[in-house]
């Protein structure tokens, strides 16, 4: 596929950036660091690309290729950076100085990404600064008493946000009998409020596409750009990510996230609902949420069901919204709502966890699924349910 943008006739001082995947055959036991090859292009200069590879990427610049893809294949594979001098050009009589620098995950520290670069052996790379790049790692599990659904950042990537990295080493067991350091205190946090709380609203619906591709297709390279801000500036940021799964880990995603180059041509908000399904969820003056059944998450609700002052944690998770005796009728009423979505489901009396005083609260839940978008008929993913003070008996 071409580049957004036209790549630079001269690649002296461009940084190229690549994704890195697992290797297919023939792996070598021991770190994972040792597991990953070259994947694809994803930026060339100012040049966006799709996950080309490196032969379609400088298929115009041969010297560029021989100075940059070997070294880059190296720091893939064992996670080194490259800074080599004095590489002679005998077409122009050039000495060349490389520099490669490999982008590990946060967490377990596989390398996601290299960029590499090459400059004048007489130069400075003080002149040439890589790109801003941060990786991140993404636990998703399906919904269930053991589900989880958080992310762990990189320096690099709580500083493209504007943010500060944490420093604090508090710990919990959040992720598996692993302790694992927890944000605000450490390196993960919630990726529910990440989507709900970081991204601008319109683009939500790109991310939650973006996760569920993951999980349907998690050997793929994935592609997302997407609006956010920065924190110090309040300023709109754009930004693009790439993203593989784990084929030893289900539900174990890595990537790497950096500036869209493609920012001032604008980028078009995906949208996951009818804009007649928002307007009515907004206008409606009874309580309603939607919760996405396969993770058992909330996914949006209204002024009215804000109003109820419920105890809804930053994760979304609807289990730990109500009493533990209502989560089973609860998660019942969810999947019999989704296999019926042309009826609706109830009223089941459910124990909510508020604010409050009274700490519990009951209301009869009414749930219907909500067709999908296209009208295909595929399987209902997203439940509305309706929060009605309990009647008698």
């Amino acid at each position: 596929m071409s580049s957004t943008r036209r790549q630079p006739r001269s690649l002296q001082g461009q940084w190229v950036v690549a994704e890195t995947r697992a290797v297919k055959a023939d792996a070598e036991p021991g770190s994972p660091v040792r597991q990953r090859e070259l994947g694809g292009v994803l930026t060339v200069g100012p040049a966006t690309y799709h996950g080309v590879s490196v032969k379609t990427a400088f298929h115009q610049n041969r010297s560029a290729y021989n100075l940059l893809v070997g070294r880059m294949k190296r720091a893939a594979q064992e996670g080194v950076l490259v800074d080599d001098d004095g590489l002679p050009d005998s077409a122009s009589g050039t000495v060349w100085k490389v520099r490669v620098l490999p982008v590990r995950s946060p967490i377990t520290q596989v390398v996601v990404a290299v960029m590499g670069a090459f400059i004048r052996s007489g130069s400075d790379w003080a002149d040439y600064p890589p790109p801003a790049a941060g990786s991140w790692e993404w636990l998703i599990t399906e919904g269930g008493t053991d589900h989880h659904n958080v992310m762990g950042w990189s320096d690099a990537l709580f500083e493209l946000y504007g943010l500060v990295p944490p420093t604090d080493q508090h710990t919990d067991r959040a992720v598996g009998q692993d302790l694992r350091p927890r944000y605000p205190h450490g390196r993960w946090f919630d990726a529910h409020s990440f989507v709900t709380s970081r991204v601008l609203e319109p683009w939500r619906p790109a991310i939650r596409s973006l996760r569920d591709q993951m999980l349907t297709q998690p050997d793929q390279l994935h592609l997302c750009s997407f609006k956010t801000f920065h924190n110090k500036t309040g300023a709109p940021l754009a930004l693009r990510i790439a993203a593989r799964g784990d084929a030893e880990q289900p539900g174990w995603f890595r990537g790497v996230t950096m500036p869209d180059p493609d920012s001032a041509s604008g980028l078009t908000p995906a949208r996951d609902r009818p804009p007649g399904a928002r307007a009515a969820l907004t206008l409606s003056p009874q309580p309603l949420v939607v919760v996405d059944c396969l993770l058992e998450e909330i996914d949006l609700t209204n002024e009215a069901f804000d109003r109820l002052d419920l105890a809804v944690g930053a994760d979304g998770h609807i289990r730990r919204c109500v009493d533990f005796r209502s989560q089973a009728p609860l998660i019942d009423l969810l999947h019999r709502a989704a296999a019926e979505p042309d009826r609706p489901v109830g009223p089941e009396r459910i124990r909510w966890a508020t604010l409050g005083p009274g700490m519990w609260q009951d209301y009869d839940v009414v749930a219907a699924g909500e067709p999908t978008p296209d009208g295909s008929g595929a399987e209902v993913r997203y439940v509305v349910c309706r929060l009605d003070e309990p009647t008698n008996g």
